[in-house]
């Protein structure tokens, strides 16, 4: 319906009635209608194919835990900061996390790590974290001077 509103709208212009024109679409016979379908109406209800090309799924082109230059203990940090995303596990991934950034060893570590920072700036791109989430994972990149 919302589609079919929007075409309505659209075509109020000449330049759009010429291109629904151009795809195969025309105005209603109402004269008062400003509704436009497709000319052959089959085409609108032509069930889409959902096939999908599963060679994709073996492309860890987007995956972050793939990311070059990511050591073990960064995957490890990285798998914890996708937790925070989850519920049940948010809470255990929080307090580790504050863990290891509070840790001497790992301080200096986290402000200069860039593979781990591009890696989970795909993760936030990728995944929707909420906004205090978001503050923490900024937050724990942040360097500390204290």
């Amino acid at each position: 319906g919302v589609a079919f509103l929007g075409l309505s709208l659209l075509s109020k212009s000449h330049e759009a009635r010429k291109m629904l024109s151009d795809l195969g679409w025309e105005k209603s016979n109402d004269p008062q209608s400003t509704t436009y379908l497709p000319k052959d109406l089959n085409d609108l209800f032509r069930p889409v194919s959902r096939n999908f090309d599963r060679e994709k799924l073996k492309d860890h082109a987007n995956d972050p835990f793939q990311h070059a230059g990511l050591t073990e203990n960064d995957r490890s940090v990285l798998a914890k900061i996708s937790q925070l995303n989850n519920h049940i596990l948010a809470k255990d991934a929080k307090a580790n996390l504050l863990r290891i950034r509070k840790s001497k060893t790992n301080a200096e570590d986290f402000y200069q790590n860039s593979p781990l920072f591009m890696a989970t700036h795909e993760l936030l791109k990728n995944y929707s974290f909420g906004l205090p989430t978001r503050r923490f994972i900024w937050e724990f990149f942040e360097k500390q001077y204290l």
